[in-house]
Parts: structure tokens; sequence; C-alpha cells
């Protein structure tokens, strides 16, 4: 087939499909060879052809040709087929993952993962692209970080999605298959994630047509049997009806939290300000032996759990501070800056008490995360030590570039544990050129360097090694509610990470003491609420 247009390569994509759809990925394949015309449009009908089959076949290599048939079709500079050449990454990456396992896909393979949701946002956020392609694209994504246990992400990436989109089956099914996965950890709150996503799986099978056009008879499957594990709200033995509505807040800051839907909670529906906690707990207990060692070292890992959940409600209740109407500062933090006596360079710089509490959220939220990972080490007994970990290097050692990483032998055990497999994979967000590295590499000029804020562009160019990183307030604001959105799904799946091993720990205790015909004599270690004295008081 001659291909001068993009109307004949549209022909060459049905002849493909059909052809594929027959169950005959060879000659879609040998079609597709025999087409004649310029190598940016035939190099796109056979890209199409070599993805379809690869990914039928599990053979990587046809899977690898199809990518760089993208690429060399300008996959990498336009946005639509941008999406198509993130579709084959992400074949590659599942590929690595069922053939390899997990950890081997981790450090060997991630590249094609992380390449795929490169690739995914631009075509998602990119409103010259058609609807369909951004609804997709944004879907997929969503997709991706669902299957690596980031459920938090994975369900702003629905809801991004839905916005451009509210109707479209594939997210709203997707996004209710979420939620009824996480309310097991959801204690109290479950029947609220349950309702929700009840709503979720009852919007998508209005339109079973377009189900089956996108995802196929599987994903309809998948929603049908989802739908049919959750019972109608009145059913819940008596747990009184959800009401689905977002709530209104009338304490500023508590509005201002769930405005930027920093509780640490995965579902705003279920919270108001009747609930006496708004960041709850999600594990358990802790499975000890009685020996004074072991009891210490459980209490140990729950006051450095509460470390750092009293970090993160600090730092977000910092930057509320910082920028946060309503807040109580603003007129006596005005006064004191106004008897401060700074310095005017004439750069449009912000100087006084509000900036630097929200200089110090911003530090806070990026030292945070770091934090996380040092208690997933003291939680696992790793042999690293504390000053050589970070969350940049949370399931691998700091090594030679050239060299690939290798997980700690200690977290490779539990690292396809739903919790543990989120926080590897949210740590390797920071090895690629993205807004989140970029962030928690400007901390260090918040932390031991100069951070200088702007209400407007200061004019000044920036200087190689510079010691002052200038920011204008804006900017600073938003990236301090990114790095403490990032921070607050860190959280919880640190919390889910314990909870899903305490779980693992207490079966195989059970198990082993029926094999052995002994009683279990040692229960979990109860997480019990501190007393208000303990907690904190003046």
């Amino acid at each position: 087939m001659q291909i001068t247009d993009n109307q004949d390569c549209a022909t060459a994509y049905a002849r493909v499909h059909a052809l594929l759809d027959a169950e005959q990925p060879g000659d879609a394949i040998a079609f597709a060879e025999t087409c004649t015309g310029p190598a940016v449009l035939v190099n796109q009908v056979l890209a199409l052809a070599c993805t379809y089959r690869g990914a039928g076949r599990h053979d990587r290599e046809t899977l690898r040709r199809g990518a760089e048939l993208w690429r060399d079709a300008g996959a990498e500079r336009n946005s639509t087929l941008g999406y198509n050449l993130a579709v084959t990454e992400l074949d590659l990456w599942e590929l690595a993952v069922e053939e390899q396992g997990l950890v081997s896909a981790l450090e060997g393979h991630r590249s094609h993962l992380q390449n795929a949701r490169t690739l995914l946002r631009r075509s998602g956020d990119d409103e010259t692209v058609s609807t369909e392609i951004r609804v997709q694209a944004l879907t997929n994504l969503a997709n991706s970080y669902d299957s690596m246990g980031r459920d938090v992400d994975a369900l702003a990436a629905y809801e991004r999605a839905l916005a451009v989109d509210p109707a479209f089956g594939m997210a709203l099914g997707n996004k209710a298959l979420t939620l009824l996965g996480i309310a097991p950890f959801a204690q109290e709150h479950q029947a609220a994630l349950l309702a929700e996503a009840l709503d979720g799986f009852d919007a998508a099978l209005n339109d079973r047509n377009r189900i089956l056009e996108i995802g196929g008879t599987r994903a309809l499957e998948c929603f049908e049997e989802g739908r049919a594990q959750i019972k109608p709200p009145d059913d819940h033995d008596g747990a009184p009806v959800v009401d689905r509505q977002r709530p209104e807040w009338s304490d500023p800051y508590l509005g201002w939290c769930a405005q930027h839907a920093l509780f640490l909670h995965v579902s705003l529906r279920c919270l108001s300000e009747s609930y006496e906690e708004l960041d709850p707990l999600f594990f358990g207990g802790i499975t000890v032996g009685i020996g004074d060692d072991e009891q210490r070292h459980a209490k140990d890992l729950l006051d450095a759990f509460n470390a750092v959940k009293q970090d993160y409600i600090a730092a977000r209740y910092l930057l509320w501070l910082g920028d946060g109407h309503g807040n109580p500062i603003r007129e006596h933090a005005a006064a004191v800056s106004g008897r401060a006596g700074f310095l005017d360079t004439l750069r449009y710089a912000r100087w006084g008490v509000r900036t630097g509490v929200a200089v110090q959220a911003f530090a806070a939220a990026t030292n945070l995360l770091d934090k996380v990972a040092c208690l997933v080490h003291l939680y696992y007994g790793t042999s690293r030590r504390t000053t050589g970990i970070s969350f940049r290097y949370l399931w691998h050692p700091r090594g030679n570039p050239n060299r690939p990483a290798v997980m700690d032998a200690e977290l490779a055990d539990d690292a396809a544990s739903r919790g543990l497999r989120a926080l590897c994979d949210l740590s390797c967000d920071l090895e690629v050129d993205s807004p989140l590295n970029r962030l928690v590499e400007r901390r260090h000029s918040a932390t031991h360097r100069f951070l200088t804020v702007h209400s407007m562009d200061p004019g000044v160019e920036a200087v190689d090694g510079d010691w002052l990183d200038r920011v204008q307030w804006s900017e600073l604001i938003d990236g301090a509610l990114q790095l403490l959105t990032t921070a607050r799904s860190a959280v919880i799946y640190l919390a889910r990470t314990i909870d899903l091993a305490e779980q693992k720990a207490d079966e195989a205790r059970r198990v082993k003491a029926e094999d052995e015909g002994k009683p279990l004599l040692i229960p979990p270690l109860p997480t019990s609420r501190a007393v208000t004295e303990n907690a904190e008081f003046d």
C-alpha cells in the first residue's frame, strides 16, 4: 500500500487493526512491511503492528522494534504518537516483571516505566491532543501507579482523567477498583470508601459498549465482579449511610487541608469536622516476642512512626500559617516583620515571618521523605547506616552510576507487597528530571544555602554555582504543596507497608504455632491512641 498522507495512514491503521482483531498478527506485520511512502508515516503503521504483536506474543524484541519505530516516527516530539510509544514502554515493563519478577525488573528495567509515565503525562496535559487520547493517557498513567501499589497517586490521576471526560468508563471503573482494594485498610472509614466505589462502578457500567470498545471483555468483567462484591449502603450491617457529598468546613485550617487533599486519608467524602481523627493510622499492631529487646524495638518503631506523622502535620500547619487564608498569625507576623529592618535590594524580594515559615514548611516536607526511608530501614533491620539513607536511594544503596542498582537483601522478600512496592516506585521518581526531583534539589537551598523569595520575577539571571536560589512566592507555595502531597502519599504507603508486613508476620506465627501444636501465647502489640498528656500538653 502506498501511504502519502495522514488519511492513507489511517486506512493502513484500520487494516492492521482488522488483521489483529482476526488474530493474525504475523499478517499485520507482513502488511505493514509492504507499505511504502514517507518513513515518518510508514514507521507508524509498522510500529503499531509490532506493538500489538509483541504484547500479544510476549515478544520483547518485537516490542523493542515497535518502540524504536515510534521514536523514528517522532513520538518523542508528538504527543499523540507519544501515547503509542508510552503503551509500548508499559508493555516492555510489564513483560520484564512477568519474566524476571518485580525486584529484577526494578533493578534493570524501570526506565521503561519511567519513560511511559513521562509520555503519558505529556499526552494527558496536551490540550491540542484529542480528548480520547488525553483521557486514555491519564487513565493508563493512573493504572501504572495502581499496579505498583501507589493507590493515592492513582486516585489523583483518575481524577485528572475524569476532569477531561467525567463519563469515561475506564477511569470510573478502574478508580472504583482501586477504592475497593484499599477499603480493608481504612478501618472505620471502610463503608465510605465502598460507597464511593459503588458510585464509580455504577457510573462506569452505564456505558458498557464503550468499556468493551476500549478495555475489552476483561475490563467489563472486572468492573462487574467488583460491583458484585459491594453491598448497597443500607446492607452494611447497620453501618450509617454515608453522605456522598464533600462536606463544608468551618475551621479555616481544616478547610484548607480538605481543599488541597492533605489529610492522611484517601477519601475526603467520609471526613468532616465531627470526626475525632482526621489523620487516622492505617496499621493495627506490631508483632513481637516477650523479650525486653523485642518489646523495646517495637515501641521504638511506634515512636518513629509518630515522629514521621508529627513532622508531616507540623509541615502542613506551617505552610497554612505561611499562605493559608484565615490563619491567626497574619497581623501579628506583619507587625513583627515590620520591626525587623530588612534591607531592600530592589528585586521585589519578600522578607518576614510568614515568608520564612513557608520556606521552613518547604524544607520540612522534603526532609520528611528521607525520614520515611529511614523508618523503612529501621523496620526491616537492614545493614544500612542512617547517614547513608535518603528517599532517593530508599531501596538500594548509593553506588556507581555506571552499575545497576541492587535492592537491599532485607527488603527483597517483601518488595512485591503493596506498601513497600509503592515506596520503592515513588523513590524512583527522584531518578529522572521531573518537577518533584527539581523541588527536592531546591531543599538544599532552603536548609543550608540561601533561598530568597520574590513577589514577582526579580529579573536577575542565575549564575551556575550561585549561593542564592531565587524563587517567586507562588512557585514556592505551589512547590511546597506538591512536596506535601508527595509526603502524604509516602506516609500512607509507609503505614500500609507496616500493616501488610505485620499481617504476614502474624499469619506466620499462627501457622508455626499450629504446626508445632502449641498455643499462640503472644498477641500483637496494639497501637492504642496516646492520651492527651502524652500526646501534647502545655
